[in-house]
This record gives structure tokens, sequence and C-alpha cells, in this order.
């Protein structure tokens, strides 16, 4: 085995632009590592420690945070490959380790130990991203038991796999990648016997897509992230000056970030138990997360589903109100990048005045495409099915206005249902009164409800103001 850097030198060469250490294999090597990582597995305090054999080459990335064992550390063995690839046989972590974990709102310090107890890993890596660069982890048995007097919690994951391609330019990155987790069990337990809990999860899978993201805007708020300084009082919104001097960068940073984002993560059979008793179980979640910045223009939404949900606390009479389907979609669309921007500077600002705050958020809502509310809403209940809509709209004097659309079909076969069981019976009156301010239309009943200035109005019919009858 041959020492081809000592750490320090590996130290410096990471501080030397990739243009300049293209031609050093250790560099090459590094920045191979980093860019998998984003940055982990290329440390500066302690540094990489590099050997080789011939062609083959040894990392060690020493992971000074753990406890045990004390020569910890990340290993990854690697061959050139030419044009400046690296085929990565290997990148294995520490087989069990202890860390020390910071305190909690409620909590004193405590300590996470941890185990796998299989692992396997290969990417064939270009750190200029010339040419994609795929990748393929897998790790199994895996165990952790966080302790934080008074409580401890304990987990087990069968499996855990991840497999992508990254690709882009010097400057940018695209990231696209399928993750997947299997049997993951957690079980909490403290002094108090009420406070033990269990929660279980069948599979759960994760999609995510990055395009166009800016690899140094997004280590300078990796950076910035890290950093602690003291945190201002949540109800006041005052801040410290650096606090807000860390606020302004991961604005600036945000700004021109990435161009395209997509995140999907789905759960199955999920199942809560709450110190042994109370129980809830639902069938599936997913959890969807998109947005681009095209054209100037900022959009984004936020997609919610929650299927065959049941909780034992739920008494058997009103089970059948439980919706089994719920689905929800937030969004903004069409805002002006370089206004929002502007309009965030403005909020982390030393003396902004909330009045002009609110201006100056509904003046983002003024322009024709602009739009923020609600773009969807699906909610399904025995026969009942409610869909809807909601949007904020900008009002003369700066104040926000609300506008809802909703609809609803099967109400009359609920209502049928409902009267069929004498502990529901009191919800009647509160469906005949919201089917008598509805519009028939076709099958189903429309709700336009509409807020301004204080003023709710349901089909254009003031709600103090009893509908005409028909």
């Amino acid at each position: 085995m041959i020492p081809s850097r000592t750490p320090r030198l590996a130290a410096a060469l990471l501080l030397i632009p990739l243009a300049a250490r293209a031609q050093i294999p250790e560099a090459g090597l590094l920045d191979a590592l980093s860019l998998l990582s984003g940055g982990l597995l290329a440390p500066r305090d302690p540094p990489p420690q590099v050997t080789h054999d011939g062609d083959l080459y040894r990392v060690r990335v020493p992971l000074a945070a753990l406890t045990e064992p004390p020569d910890a550390a990340v290993e990854a063995t690697a061959r050139p490959l030419g044009a400046g690839v690296w085929d990565i046989a290997t990148l294995t972590l520490p087989p069990a380790g202890v860390l020390n974990t910071p305190a909690q709102a409620n909590a004193a310090p405590g300590v996470l130990t941890f185990a796998i107890g299989q692992q396997s890993f290969h990417a064939k890596v270009d750190p200029t991203l010339a040419t994609p660069s795929p990748f393929k982890a897998q790790l199994g048995k895996i165990t952790l038991r966080t302790e934080n007097a008074p409580q401890h919690t304990d987990q087990t994951i069968e499996q855990y796999s991840m497999d992508g391609t990254l690709s882009g330019d010097h400057g940018r990155l695209n990231a696209h990648a399928l993750g997947t987790l299997t049997n993951w069990l957690i079980t909490g337990a403290a002094d108090k016997p009420s406070d033990s809990f269990k929660l279980s999860m069948r599979s759960a899978t994760i999609r995510y897509a990055v395009e166009g993201l800016d690899r140094a805007r997004a280590e300078h708020l990796r950076a910035s992230l890290q950093s602690r300084p003291p945190a201002a009082p949540a109800a006041t919104l005052t801040l410290s000056p650096a606090t807000r001097e860390r606020l302004h960068a991961m604005i600036e940073d945000f700004g021109g970030l990435l161009t395209r984002f997509n995140i999907d993560e789905t759960i199955q059979n999920v199942h809560f138990e709450a110190a042994g008793a109370n129980t809830v179980a639902i069938g599936s979640v997913r959890l969807g997360l998109a947005g681009d910045t095209g054209d100037g223009r900022v959009n984004a939404h936020l997609d919610i589903s929650v299927a065959d949900p049941s909780a034992s606390m739920v008494p058997s009479d009103y089970a059948a109100l439980m919706p089994h389907v719920v689905t929800i979609r937030p969004a903004v669309s069409g805002v002006r990048s370089g206004a929002l921007m502007q309009w965030l500077r403005e909020f982390t600002a030393e003396g902004t005045d909330a009045t002009a705050l609110q201006a100056s958020a509904m003046a983002l809502l003024n322009d024709p495409q602009a739009r923020v509310g609600v773009e969807s809403l699906a909610i399904e209940t025995g026969p009942l099915k409610v869909q809807g809509a909601a949007r904020v709209l900008p009002l003369p004097g700066n104040t926000p206005g609300y506008s809802v659309h909703l609809t609803a079909s099967g109400l009359d076969a609920m209502m049928a249902t409902l009267q069929q069981n004498p502990k529901a019976m009191q919800i009647i009156p509160m469906i005949f009164l919201a089917k008598g301010m509805a519009k028939p239309q076709g099958d189903s009943l429309v709700w336009d409800i509409n807020y301004a200035n204080g003023a709710v109005t349901v089909n254009n019919v003031p709600l103090a103001q009893p509908p005409a009858r028909r």
C-alpha cells in the first residue's frame, strides 16, 4: 500500500479550484465523493486520507462526531476509468457506532446508538458531470436507539435502498433518484407508561428530481444552515443582527437556486398505537412537492393524500363518517420571482411596517398570472363526494379576499345513511342548512363562497340572509 498524499496535503487539495486540480487523481476522487454526498465526504477538518496500490484507491473519511468506535470512518474503494470518471466499488459506513445528540426542548442531551447489518454501494462518477453518473446504494438490518432521559426510542428498518443518476455541468446539477424503505418499526418508552408508543410502516417509496441546481449557491446555503446565530423570539419578529444577516444570505442563495424540482413520497400501511390502547391506522399517505422557476415566475404545489384512515377512539356509531379518501393541493403559480425575492428582503429588513408588507404581498397577486390558494380538494365519505378549490384575491385597499368553490354529490344518499343511525342524527340539521344554501347543478350541489371586507356570501347571498325559496 503506497500513501499517495498526507492528510494535510489532502486538505490543501480541497481548496484548489476544480479546473486547476483536474489532473490530480486524488483530487478527482475526492470531487467525486463530494458530488455524491453533497460535500459531506470531503471535509476539511479532519481531511480524508487517500492511499493507493496501483490503480486501486482507498479513501478514509474520519467521523470525529462518533464517540465509538474510536477510529470511526467512512471508507471507499475506487478505480479511475479514464476521462476523469471514477468507478467507486464500495462506500462503507461503520457497522456500528455511538453519537452524542444535542439537547431537545424538554430533554437533556442524549445518545444515539446504531448498527447496520448489510451494506452495498456502487457508482460511476464523472466529477465534471460531462457524462451521467449513476449510483446505487443499499442498507439492510438497520437498528437505532435514541436515549434522551426520561425516554428512549428504538427503530428497526429491514432494508433501505436508493439508486439514481447525477448529471449537469460544473455550475449546475441535475439529480434523479428512487428510494425505497421496507418494514420500519419505531417504539418509544418513558418513565411514564402513558408516554409509550409504537409506530410501524410497511413500506415507503420516495422519488425525487432536481434540475438546474446551482452548486455554488447550494453549498453556501448549506453552510448558512449549519451556522446557528442566536434565534429571535418567534412571536415578536425581532431579529438579531446575526440572524438578519444569515436570513438575507439565505434569501440571496434561494434566488436562482434551481430550475425545477419534484419530490414524491408514498407510505403504505401506517399503524400507530399509543400507550397500548388508542390506535390509528392509515392505508396510505402520499406527500408530493414540486415547483419550477421558468419564465421568471415561481410555480409550486404541495400534494397531500390520505386513504383509508381509521381510529379506535372514534365510536363505532361514527365510523361511517370517517373520510376514506382526502386529497388537497395548495399551490402558488405565476408569481414573479424578482418581486417575490424583493418581498422576502422587505420581510426580513429592519423596521419594516406590517401594513406595508401586506400591501406588497397583495401587489404580488395583482398580476393577472399570479394565483395563490388551494388548487384542488377532494373528500370521499361513504357515498358523499366533495370537491373544491380556493383562491386568495387582492382587494382595493391592499386587503385580502377569499373565493371558495365547492361541489358535492351523493349528499342525499349520505343523509339516508345517517338517518339510520340515531347517534348521528344531531348533524342532520347542519346538512339541511348547507343543502339549503347550495345551488343545484345536474346531480351535484354547488357552493360559491366569497369573503371580502368582513362579509361572507354563499352563491351571491349574504350569509346572514336566508336564501330565497325555490
